[in-house]
């Protein structure tokens, strides 16, 4: 079972929850200047179930030259992506915008890394044609998330009939 550590700002002492529940309960009576702060915990301690489940508003839209438009965390594609972290956090145009435009990938490809960094699973209907595949791939291997272009590259490598029993036994959404 996880234990969950916050650090109260007060007195510099270490504030233990027994549960995730518990823990987001504590965050939801927390100041909103200090929500901010505070996301990088559940981001960093679990999965960014938690910032979905409490509600927190995305700050930024990517878009794709083909129509997609996708509203995310900058701060989670941050921490997935160094593509994203040097974009977001050196200062560049994109830090201050919020909407940004990344024309080289297709809507596909962006809305399936965005769903793996979120989730950690894929549509399998995408993961079945090869092509749409090739898509993720690429996507993947521009944005650099290399958990997902690595496991695009075992999928791609495998029989059509390998892939489907891989997919939809260990990582995909079938919905």
């Amino acid at each position: 079972m996880s234990t969950f550590k916050l650090r109260n700002s007060d007195n510099d002492n270490d504030v233990l929850f027994k549960d995730r529940c518990q823990a987001r309960r504590a965050f939801l009576n927390v100041k909103q200047s200090m929500k901010d702060s505070l996301i990088a915990f559940f981001v960093l301690s679990e999965s960014m179930d938690c910032v979905n489940e409490i509600g927190i508003p995305c700050d930024v839209e990517l878009k794709t030259n083909d129509g997609g438009c996708f509203p995310v965390h900058r701060i989670f594609m941050v921490g997935q992506s160094p593509f994203f972290r040097a974009i977001f956090t050196n200062g560049c145009e994109e830090s201050k915008q919020h909407e940004v435009q990344i024309g080289v990938v297709s809507e596909r490809g962006l809305s399936n890394v965005i769903k793996y960094t979120y989730t950690r699973m894929l549509d399998v209907h995408d993961v079945m044609d090869t092509n749409h595949l090739g898509e993720i791939h690429f996507a993947a291997d521009f944005l650099l998330v290399e958990g997902l272009r690595n496991v695009c590259e075992l999928l791609l490598a495998m029989s059509p009939r390998q892939r489907t029993r891989t997919a939809k036994e260990f990582f995909m959404n079938t919905e």
